[in-house]
């Protein structure tokens, strides 16, 4: 049975979480990624595939958007949103990045060049 976008997605946190992959590398495979589903770009947000989409969106330019690895936990919870939650967990995920302190977060990541700090 082939992976879904959701288990391709995971896999890549999940190696990102456990050190076996580092940001650049976690980058770079959603990258190719969204190259092979960019197709998916006009789904419904009611589609659980959309979640995926969203999510590999931003892991393809995470070096713009300062997601780190703190996030994953977080990223995790909304990909595994259950049927009938969607419009709840899209909320949710909206206010948990309206609510990172981006100069905290900066202040973090100052001492790695990967990240875009034009902020």
């Amino acid at each position: 049975m082939p992976k879904t976008l959701k288990d391709l997605v995971l896999e890549i946190l999940e190696d990102w979480k456990s050190g076996k992959i580092n940001e650049i590398i976690a980058q770079e495979k959603a990258e190719k990624l969204y190259e092979e589903f960019m197709h998916y770009e006009n789904l419904s947000y009611n589609n659980p595939e959309a979640i995926a989409y969203e999510v590999l969106c931003q892991l393809e330019i995470l070096n713009h958007q300062l997601i780190i690895k703190e996030d994953i936990p977080f990223i995790v919870d909304f990909l595994n949103t259950k049927q009938g939650e969607e419009k709840k967990a899209w909320e949710s995920w909206q206010n948990y990045w309206d609510e990172i302190d981006v100069d905290d977060r900066l202040d973090k990541l100052r001492d790695n060049s990967f990240y875009d700090k034009e902020k």
